[in-house]
C-alpha cells in the first residue's frame, strides 16, 4: 500500500554583508510506495560504518541529527572508499532529503557520535 511523505519547508531568511535573501516555505508531497521506515539512534565511529537500514530495501529519503555536543559526524557513501555529502556539525540536522545509494554510512570525526536519523524507502 502506497503512503505519503509530505515535506513542508519553513520561510528562511539569509542575511550577509548587507544582502538579505528571504526562502519562503514551500510544500512537496511524495508518493512512498515501500511500507518500511527506520527511525533510530546509531552510535558511530570514527572507522566509517552502514546505517542500520532495518526493513528499508532502498533508501529514498533521509533526515539526520548530530546529538553530540563536540563532534562533528559525516554521511556519505562507501562503495570503495568513503565519500562525503553531509557533514554535520555538533548539534546540527538536516531536513528530509533524497538519496540515491542502497547503503549510507556514516563517519564520527575524533570521537563516537550518537546520530539520530530516519530512512523511509521509494
Amino acid at each position: 500500500m502506497a503512503g505519503e511523505l509530505i515535506i513542508v519547508a519553513p520561510t528562511a531568511t539569509y542575511s550577509k554583508n548587507s544582502k538579505r535573501r528571504v526562502m519562503t516555505g514551500n510544500s512537496q508531497t511524495i508518493t512512498v510506495t515501500e511500507d518500511a521506515m527506520v527511525d533510530a539512534v546509531q552510535n558511530i565511529g570514527t572507522g566509517g560504518e552502514a546505517l542500520d537500514l532495518g526493513d528499508v530495501s532502498v533508501p529514498r529519503w533521509c533526515r539526520f541529527h548530530n546529538c553530540d555536543t563536540t563532534n562533528f559526524v559525516e554521511i556519505g557513501f562507501d562503495d570503495t572508499g568513503f565519500v562525503t555529502f553531509i557533514k554535520l556539525l555538533a548539534g546540527e540536522e538536516t531536513g528530509w532529503l533524497p538519496v540515491s545509494q542502497a547503503a549510507p554510512y556514516a563517519r564520527a570525526d575524533t570521537g563516537a557520535v550518537d546520530l539520530d536519523y530516519s530512512i523511509i524507502g521509494t
